[in-house]
């Protein structure tokens, strides 16, 4: 992690991976409830972590934290990850959103969150909030909860990163909101690692990266591309001028989805970043990658 001044401009600067680093090192978690609750009503700090130790979060708790974080001038990164909120509770939350105008990151991970919290997620994103980091890891979004952000993703002015790994989107979601960002011009990251996608989405989000000409990072490794999903990419990447970063690892790739990002990657002037290990290539397919990755002077 660069070194930063500080905490403000690391977070003006920072992406999900470095969000880690944020909550388990830099914000020292609440140490009970009441104590992070207190520091949102007095508005003492700017980054609070509600821990996992402290959940699962009864109702009262989140109508609590909800008020207070209505009343907020102060906090830009809020965490409660794990703490089991709930739709109910990401309602509330959401609500709140529409007074607080200074949350600029929330983390919902591990929240038990269905339809319905996404949709409140959703409804609430599509008009006027500061928020630009959301990450809402290892939900149950699936395919239909991914068609519900599609719409969000199309309308909202503002997200920069959104952080989707872990919630069994398969080809029908990847579809969904790679038709929501052909029509988005903020998102600059974008997690999909550790899903279900196969060559159907893949083939989707490559027609999105054909007109998208804002999202720099897009995760995909650990999922089920294969050999047409990286093919249709790697075209799509021939006129996409934008992507800095591409995962690929762990996936479905042979030879001919090598040989064809290779065959990208020699007029590709722009994606600086690109792994796919551990996918089934041969030695000689790999080594072809490898060569071409070398040549390339815009490769990391």
């Amino acid at each position: 992690m660069a070194s930063f001044r500080t905490m403000d401009a690391f977070v003006e600067r920072c992406t999900y991976s470095d969000y880690s680093l944020i909550f388990h090192y830099l914000i020292k978690p609440a140490q009970t409830f009441s104590k992070g609750i207190s520091s949102l009503r007095h508005n003492e700090l700017k980054y609070i972590d509600f821990p996992e130790k402290l959940g699962p979060f009864t109702e009262d708790d989140i109508e609590t934290l909800g008020t207070a974080l209505a009343h907020n001038r102060r906090c830009v990164v809020l965490c409660v990850n794990g703490t089991g909120i709930g739709d109910d509770g990401v309602k509330i939350m959401m609500d709140a959103l529409a007074r607080n105008q200074t949350l600029l990151a929330i983390n919902l991970g591990h929240s038990n969150l269905k339809l319905p919290g996404l949709r409140h997620i959703s409804e609430r994103l599509q008009r006027d909030n500061p928020l630009e980091w959301l990450f809402l890891i290892n939900n149950h979004i699936r395919d239909d909860g991914a068609q519900i952000l599609s719409e969000m993703l199309a309308n909202n002015s503002q997200l920069v990163e959104i952080g989707l790994s872990y919630n069994r989107i398969a080809d029908a979601g990847a579809i969904s909101l790679s038709n929501g960002l052909k029509n988005n011009c903020c998102l600059r990251f974008l997690h999909l690692e550790q899903n279900i996608i196969g060559d159907e989405g893949a083939a989707a989000i490559a027609d999105m990266l054909k007109v998208n000409r804002t999202l720099t990072h897009l995760m995909l490794s650990f999922n089920k591309i294969g050999n047409p999903g990286a093919c249709a990419i790697a075209d799509a990447l021939k006129l996409n001028d934008t992507l800095f970063l591409l995962l690929l690892s762990q996936n479905q790739i042979g030879d001919e989805g090598a040989e064809a990002l290779a065959e990208m990657l020699r007029v590709n002037e722009t994606l600086a970043i690109l792994t796919s290990y551990n996918n089934p290539m041969s030695d000689e397919a790999c080594l072809g990658l490898f060569n071409v990755l070398t040549d390339n002077s815009s490769l990391l």
